[in-house]
């Protein structure tokens, strides 16, 4: 037993025990020297603590692999050695796992210390960046793009063996894509499906087989080869927000003059940009279609309270249609007090589809009512319907001309109504 005093610092010390066995046998082989076939004592007793108090002595042996066998002192004379799993050898006097190009085995833990390329309690598996021939593990030639997730990859070659309808040196590209550029589904006869906003034609020539269905209306979403299936609010595909993309429609006039409660500047992400959006539906086919019947409408053209209308050639409504918002056409309206009267235009989205009516009011902000009538002197009517088809209407209030400035009216839509057809 040593008992060891160090001293810490002038005119301090701090009495440390350190206690130890000494045993005549090596805690370590050195390869070649005289000590390399003694037995390996692994760990020995001994105690930890202070010159105060001790800890109690323990006493741990590693037991090495799991499932390794303890060579008796008959097999290997009086060193106690473990096995490793699949140990092979002595070859040139070392043991190995499995065999001397698969890993090297410690005779002292029966643990496998695998050579490169190799893993496992044995070594029988190959590392990833390894892949097995033959029972052996190669290094990996890593293909393209890892085959883009399209293919399986000759790790030999380093070359991509594409899925059904892939191609290109790393499988990016889809065969169906000589059918049309959006086309998705696809066999050796032509184009199956194409992306949403598109109908197949598997008939027609390479390149033009998917078409876009805004050819039926510009709010058309979904198609057949025939017909329309489902519309949208071209607000919800974000080409006002963020722009417009190869396979998006063009927005038509109406749609790029449409009135906004909200603007968000370009390339926001704002979900506000949203909340205009209508709900599109089909119109019976049997209509005449929405572009070819719209008018619109005026009152007072010949000073009584007779309505006019027109053929209106500015809504780009088909056959997907909705009973419609309705906003004035313009939120200020200058007039000179001796003009008499002042016309006001309604408009209506959604192509003009059933009936709706709506009521106004104005009301003096910095202005008196003695200044402005709601109507003109021959109506008192201020409930402004819209017939079927009708994308407009205006209609004249009165102006009173007292001399005196007037600033502002504001004037605000009451009380909607929808007229279902029965």
């Amino acid at each position: 037993m040593v008992t060891s005093i160090i001293q810490i610092s002038a005119g301090f010390l701090l009495p440390l025990l350190l206690s130890f066995t000494s045993h005549d046998a090596a805690a370590y082989r050195i390869k070649g020297s005289i000590n390399e076939t003694q037995h390996f004592v692994p760990y020995e007793k001994g105690s930890v603590g202070n010159a105060q108090q001790f800890t109690t002595a323990q006493t741990w042996s590693n037991q090495g692999y799991a499932a390794s066998i303890v060579l008796s002192d008959d097999d290997v004379g009086k060193n106690r050695l473990t096995s490793c799993p699949k140990m092979v050898g002595p070859i040139d006097n070392e043991y190995f796992c499995r065999g001397k190009d698969y890993g090297y085995c410690d005779r002292r833990s029966g643990t496998c210390f695998c050579t490169e390329g190799y893993m496992g309690d044995a070594c029988g598996e190959c590392a990833p960046t390894h892949f097995e021939v033959g029972g052996i593990c190669y290094p990996k030639t890593l293909c393209p793009n890892d085959c883009s997730g399209f293919g399986q990859c000759n790790y030999q070659t380093g070359t991509c063996k594409c899925n059904e309808y892939r191609e290109g040196e790393d499988c990016s590209r889809p065969i169906c894509s000589k059918y049309h550029e959006f086309c998705t589904t696809c066999d050796e006869d032509g184009c199956i499906e194409c992306e949403d906003g598109f109908s197949s034609h598997k008939t027609a020539e390479w390149g033009e087989q998917c078409q876009q269905c805004w050819r039926f209306d510009p709010r058309c979403r979904t198609c057949s080869e025939d017909a329309c299936t489902s519309c949208i609010d071209l607000l919800l595909l974000s080409i006002h927000r963020s722009g417009r993309r190869p396979h998006d429609p063009p927005l038509p006039m109406d749609e790029l003059t449409r009135e906004l409660s909200i603007t968000v500047p370009f390339g926001s992400n704002q979900v506000d940009a949203f909340y205009d959006a209508e709900h599109y539906f089909l119109v019976d086919p049997s209509m005449t279609p929405l572009n070819e019947s719209a008018v619109e409408c005026h009152q007072g053209l010949d000073n009584d309270d007779s309505i006019s209308c027109m053929p209106y050639n500015l809504t780009s409504h088909v056959i997907c249609g909705n009973h419609g918002t309705i906003t004035f056409d313009s939120p200020e309206y200058a007039v000179r007090e001796d003009n008499k009267h002042v016309r006001l235009t309604l408009r209506r989205s959604g192509g003009g589809v059933g009936e709706v009516a709506v009521s106004y009011s104005l009301y003096p902000i910095t202005a008196g009512f003695e200044d402005v009538a709601s109507t003109a002197y021959y109506t008192t009517n201020r409930t402004v319907v819209f017939r079927q088809g009708q994308i407009t209407a205006s209609f004249l209030v009165t102006i009173n001309d007292d001399r005196i400035l007037v600033s502002a009216t504001s004037q605000n839509l009451d009380n909607p109504i929808i007229f279902f057809p029965r």
